[in-house]
């Protein structure tokens, strides 16, 4: 009788929309992990909420990367070889943001894949710098958001409480950031993580030039 090898499951990466579903509820995780047993009820029925935050979030994620004239996005016009005209897989798109990042100039990726073990993380703009006098690498990790910032406010005063916790309407935020930080410190243990968040600020008037340093909040500190 022929023996008959048991076909090994596809890999499953533990990434940060599954890490946010989890901390809401654990049981959501199950749910997402399982789409065949439990369909999720924004697969069934169109939601045009969603359809329309997402739709604003493409347009802002869209004018953010305008603010990197020399950025490259990871999947569509990096220069990896293929042999088909097929999406890249999980681990080409790992392979060819680790190839780019590894090497000795500054670059600047958007959507790089990196993982970890079986953490996975798309950071939304990945911002490598090279320090000659010091000899070391920085990775930040750009997480762009369409909320509203002021930059008026210091940074603690907007984010954090009068006890010093991370205020509800942020913390969706950090922990999404502070996920991919993780994983990032993990995959480039040499390379200095540095974490950020660009969201819109309500304190700057509408220029005609773009200005990527007004827009970008380093917290660094809460992460």
């Amino acid at each position: 009788m022929a023996h008959l090898k048991r076909a090994e499951a596809p890999l499953r990466y533990l990434t940060k929309s599954l890490v946010k579903k989890a901390l809401s509820c654990p049981r959501k995780l199950v749910y997402a992990t399982n789409p065949d047993t439990y369909p999720q009820k924004y697969d069934l029925v169109a939601d045009p909420m969603r359809q329309h935050l997402s739709t604003e979030g493409e347009r802002f994620g869209d004018y953010c990367k305008d603010l990197f004239p020399l950025g490259i996005e990871i999947g569509k016009d990096t220069s990896f070889e293929r042999h088909s005209n097929a999406p890249m897989s999980e681990a080409d798109l790992i392979d060819e943001t680790k190839r780019l990042l590894m090497g000795e100039e500054p670059i600047v990726l958007f959507e790089g894949a990196v993982h970890h073990g079986l953490l996975f993380a798309r950071p939304d703009v990945l911002v490598k710098t090279i320090d000659t006098d010091n000899n070391q690498t920085e990775l930040k990790i750009i997480e762009v958001k369409s909320k509203s910032w002021d930059s008026r406010h210091t940074v603690e005063s907007k984010m954090l409480t009068l006890k010093n916790s991370i205020r509800s309407t942020f913390l969706p935020y950090i922990q999404d950031v502070a996920f991919q930080t993780l994983v990032l410190r993990r995959a480039f243990p040499d390379f200095r993580i540095s974490s950020w968040l660009m969201m819109r600020d309500r304190a700057k008037k509408l220029k005609d030039t773009l200005d990527k340093e007004g827009m970008a909040q380093s917290i660094d500190d809460s992460v």
